[in-house]
């Protein structure tokens, strides 16, 4: 075995710098979308100037254009949207309806591209370092957030399997959900706490949803539709008793309690729980001193690392009434 040439897939720098050990294979990076058959670039690892990886520099007959919002070519280093045309170019799909956002032509050359919705950057010497999709990056609360990002971080833990994090809601309601579709159950308590010590805070998701089958489509791709459909119908069935729960005025105190402490940008759900927050014995007698400030209740600090705010609730709930 003399070479070996992969795509399909970003190639991490841990990879990266694998292939580069082994003297005796060559590798070669290949990039390009079906819609220009199929391979638009390569860069050969193993004699790549970079220390890190990049998607090299066009094929013959092929030609790659960066461009920026306002359809402009992008400076050397400045990130922009990867367009692909070329004699390879394919004429389209056959669902009509998705071909005017795919398929443009440029205004001023007249010249017929296809817009990959990756993002990448030129380099000095004319190879492209890529920076990731356009559908991976979203807006959250004023945060760019790489949802690719949160689901690597959740394979760690979880290893084989299905993961794919969205944000679920509309306006105010909007909120981080990773679904995850494993053989073997999930220990959401280790996922949380992995992703508190890998990822920023307003990236910890909302939810870890593991009970809902991942479909996916003729094409090998997440079914998003179906996916959101199941989690939309689980949510109609328990959402009247969590909606109870979460305007009474005892969980509203607790959970924006626990975010204060946690300096959480995140709406906290009657599942989450304390300890998988994040919480230790110094933030435990703040939450129990802030608690018998406001309601004048005792909780005991053991019942903060047990007990999910659900349960917490009902405790300091019950302890109201026994009073009155």
């Amino acid at each position: 075995l003399k070479a070996i040439y992969f795509g399909g897939e970003a190639l991490t720098q841990k990879t990266f710098h694998l292939m580069r050990k082994c003297t005796e294979i060559e590798f070669h990076n290949l990039y390009g979308p079906a819609e220009n058959t199929v391979i638009s670039t390569i860069s050969c690892v193993s004699t790549s100037p970079y220390s890190f990886p990049t998607i090299g520099a066009p094929l013959a007959n092929q030609r790659l254009l960066i461009l920026d919002k306002q359809m402009n070519p992008c400076r050397i280093y400045q990130e922009g949207e990867i367009y692909v045309s070329g004699k390879s170019l394919s004429h389209g799909y056959v669902n009509e309806d998705m071909n005017n956002d795919r398929f443009l032509l440029l205004e001023e050359s007249q010249e017929r591209v296809y817009r990959t919705g990756d993002f990448g950057l030129w380099l000095p010497d004319g190879d492209i370092y890529f920076t990731g999709r356009k559908d991976g990056q979203v807006q959250l609360r004023g945060h760019r957030i790489e949802l690719d990002e949160i689901d690597y971080q959740i394979h760690q833990v979880v290893g084989w399997g299905l993961i794919r994090t969205l944000i679920v809601g509309e306006g105010a309601t909007k909120k981080l959900v990773s679904f995850i579709n494993s053989e073997k159950p999930v220990d959401k308590v280790a996922v949380l706490s992995h992703l508190r010590s890998t990822l920023p805070s307003y990236m910890i998701p909302s939810e870890l949803v593991e009970d809902l089958d991942i479909i996916l489509n003729t094409n090998g791709k997440i079914d998003f539709r179906s996916l959101m459909q199941a989690y939309e119908s689980q949510q109609r069935g328990v959402d009247s008793e969590v909606h109870d729960l979460m305007d009474s005025p005892v969980f509203m105190l607790l959970s924006q309690a626990i975010k204060e402490l946690f300096n959480l940008q995140v709406e906290l759900r009657p599942e989450n729980d304390f300890f998988s927050l994040g919480g230790n014995s110094l933030l435990a007698i703040r939450l129990r001193r802030r608690l018998l400030e406001e309601v004048n209740i005792n909780i005991p600090v053991k019942s903060l690392f047990t007990l999910s705010i659900r349960e917490l609730t009902e405790v300091i709930e019950e302890k109201l009434l026994d009073e009155n």
